[in-house]
């Protein structure tokens, strides 16, 4: 992360991770996927350290620290949470028992979904698997033309170069890259992130001729057979649309697509986020209720 802009700070077993706003003297922080309880008084200091706009956190469960602040939501306005209803990663998932074998794990997909793959590997396309330790930087040029045609993004952070360069040195052989060719032109792939235990679908991409010839479900099953390869037992395929919020309306198609694997369903708990002094006085009402718990914000050093 820290190759991609981002500072660390670690508070216990968590880590809050946050970036300057362009042109802008104030951060954006988050604190991803925590299951250890969350050390409230630092977290407060950090506040007091750094010009935060807000701090967005993803539990994968509401810890009973955060919930005696967010259970009366709604009825004051002294809290130190809110709802998050825009979050930036998904919540909502599904995760593919790669303990399966591969048959049966095919049989799990649905019947359009085994059609496809099997017309595309009638298709003559060739598949290419390459670590992330031994990618080359113009095969990862060659990855991001593509990736940067198809990745929806925001004027804020838009996609570069540069982050495809860190992501891949920070994860090297922990991360793996799933291409499908056709007449040596690239026609559809992923970047696949690993763990100890899990494979997460996350940069993919794909043109016309690969869509029309279905590449894309053929990289997620070259993904998922390299996944049990390296002895991993989940794969995530990285998000499906949850009408829990509005912001997630466009994400129905691909997530008919990723359904089509079968697979278990999972939901995570609602993110919150920490109402900063700054983001309070943008809360109507919010100001002098705020003052009150005493968080102040000291000038940044960044």
């Amino acid at each position: 992360m820290k190759k991609m802009g981002w500072r660390v700070k670690k508070i216990d077993c968590c880590y809050l991770f946050f970036k300057k706003l362009p042109f802008l003297p104030f951060y954006l922080g988050k604190i991803l996927r925590y299951s250890n309880k969350l050390n409230l008084q630092k977290l407060k200091d950090a506040v007091k350290k750094y010009r935060f706009l807000f701090i967005k956190l993803y539990p994968f469960q509401i810890h009973k620290n955060l919930v005696s602040h967010t259970k009366k939501q709604g009825k004051t306005k002294n809290s130190l949470f809110k709802k998050d209803n825009h979050p930036l990663i998904p919540t909502k998932t599904i995760f593919l028992d790669l303990e399966k074998n591969l048959e049966e794990i095919k049989k799990s997909f649905k019947q359009k979904t085994r059609y496809n793959l099997n017309l595309s590997l009638r298709k003559e396309v060739i598949t290419k698997v390459i670590d992330g330790g031994r990618i080359t930087n113009k095969q990862l040029k060659e990855f991001f033309d593509l990736w940067s045609q198809n990745k929806p993004y925001n004027f804020l952070f838009k996609p570069s170069l540069k982050e495809l360069l860190s992501l891949t040195e920070s994860f090297s052989k922990n991360c793996f890259f799933v291409f499908v060719f056709k007449h040596k032109e690239i026609i559809a792939q992923s970047l696949i992130l690993t763990s100890k235990n899990m494979a997460c679908y996350w940069f993919n991409a794909s043109n016309k001729k690969g869509k029309a010839l279905f590449a894309p479900t053929l990289v997620i099953w070259e993904a998922v057979r390299e996944g049990k390869k390296r002895g991993l037992k989940v794969f995530d395929l990285d998000g499906i649309y949850d009408k829990r919020f509005n912001n997630q309306a466009g994400w129905q198609g691909f997530s008919r697509f990723k359904q089509g694997f079968g697979g278990k369903i999972v939901v995570f708990t609602k993110p919150l986020t920490f109402k900063t002094f700054l983001l309070n006085r943008l809360l109507p009402g919010g100001t002098k209720k705020f003052k009150r718990t005493k968080v102040t914000v000291k000038s940044g050093t960044g």
